[in-house]
């Protein structure tokens, strides 16, 4: 029964390893690029950062964070722009979206919800987004009150 149990465990970590590709950031020049696990790069080092704005780094499903000019956007691996590089900040929330803040023409800045294929899920119309899988917590300022929704 032990000998049943060790196996399956080594053999699920075999086979996570097998389908799993790890990828690791790298600079050149002063400009961030990604490798995958075997040292070839996936995107070439032209970007200020790669990840999420708040400084974590992940590809789901074959997308993440860039910057380019002091703001961010979507890429995928295939070198292909999901979004312009137009948003102050891309946080990823755990799920198929992430929570971007935009400057409205110079005067405000508002929160807004994406789907990783640049869809956009929630407006640009609140002053903060936590989202909770499916589910978002919605704030905005009202004079010197915050309002809050779901």
């Amino acid at each position: 029964m032990l000998h049943k149990r060790i196996f399956f465990c080594l053999l699920a970590c075999i086979a996570g390893n097998a389908f799993g590709v790890e990828f690791k950031l790298f600079e050149d020049q002063g400009k961030v690029g990604l490798k995958d696990d075997q040292g070839a790069v996936v995107l070439p080092p032209s970007f200020e950062a790669l990840g999420w704005s708040d400084g974590s780094f992940s590809v789901i499903g074959q997308i993440t964070g860039y910057k380019l000019n002091g703001s961010w956007g979507l890429i995928n691996l295939k070198k292909e722009y999901i979004t312009k590089a137009e948003f102050e900040s891309l946080t990823y929330s755990g799920s198929d979206r992430v929570v971007a803040i935009k400057n409205m023409q110079g005067i405000s800045r508002k929160a807004g919800s994406l789907k990783l294929t640049g869809e956009i899920t929630i407006p640009f119309i609140y002053d903060d987004i936590d989202l909770h899988g499916l589910r978002a917590v919605v704030m905005n300022k009202v004079g010197i009150h915050y309002r809050f929704g779901l």
